[in-house]
């Protein structure tokens, strides 16, 4: 199977944070084994907020050799396609939004098989104000 295969390359840990100030954050950490890179790349986003600087909703990727520093941020169906690769076996991958419902589809790998993982991130706010089915 597909997804067993993989999952023995690359373990993950979502975390998700609804905080008071109405914004939903998901975070996910893609590791695989040492000596290895992730390639990640954004699938789908959700055509709703998109806009500069993605202040409202929105995908970081950080593959980025610092990983203290901002991420590649995605908030536009037309980043579809956008593969990344790490310098590291860790990409912390977080994904935000401060009102409406986002979803975040990502296929992911090791370097060292050619089998992908998907996921898929559904976020929504915490508030009932802003929410939308």
């Amino acid at each position: 199977m597909l997804l067993q295969a993989v999952v023995a390359q690359i373990s993950q840990f979502v975390q998700q944070d609804e905080s008071a100030s109405n914004d939903t954050k998901r975070r996910l950490f893609p590791k695989s084994p040492s000596n290895t890179i992730i390639e990640v790349k954004l699938v789908s986003f959700t055509k709703v907020l998109s806009q500069y600087g993605c202040l409202n909703a929105g995908v970081e990727i950080k593959t980025n050799q610092d990983q203290t520093v901002t991420g590649y941020r995605f908030c536009s169906p037309q980043d579809a396609g956008v593969t990344l690769r790490s310098h590291s076996n860790l990409v912390p991958v977080i994904t935000y939004n401060r009102y409406h419902r986002t979803t975040t589809e990502l296929q992911y790998r090791s370097s060292e098989t050619d089998e992908l993982f998907f996921t898929t991130f559904i976020n929504h706010t915490s508030s009932t104000f802003f929410s939308s089915s």
